[in-house]
């Protein structure tokens, strides 16, 4: 049944990718999402790290803490980075119209 999964997801994997290829805009979009995403669960991140910093409770060890804070602070880098780079590019004019 694994197998079964991973190759169902390679070959929609495989798929996207091909779509990406054949329609750039695909990838924006795409890149786009991941920002978001990426972003707000940077902030949540952060905001989660900080928030057990100040309420000190003996639940959470302070190791778990700042990976909390280091995971939340590399995923809002990355998604600022790929919002930056979805809008870097050249697109294609065709009779003066941008596509």
């Amino acid at each position: 049944m694994p197998f079964l999964i991973s190759v169902i997801a390679s070959i929609a994997f495989i798929g996207l990718i091909a779509l990406c290829i054949w329609k750039p805009i695909v990838l924006r979009v795409i890149a786009r999402i991941f920002a978001v995403l990426a972003s707000g669960s940077g902030v949540a991140g952060i905001v989660a790290g900080v928030f057990f910093l100040c309420l000190g409770t003996a639940h959470v060890e302070e190791n778990e803490i700042v990976w909390t804070l280091a995971g939340g602070a590399g995923l809002l880098v990355s998604g600022i980075i790929s919002l930056v780079l979805s809008f870097v590019g050249r697109r294609k004019k065709t009779n003066d119209r941008e596509v």
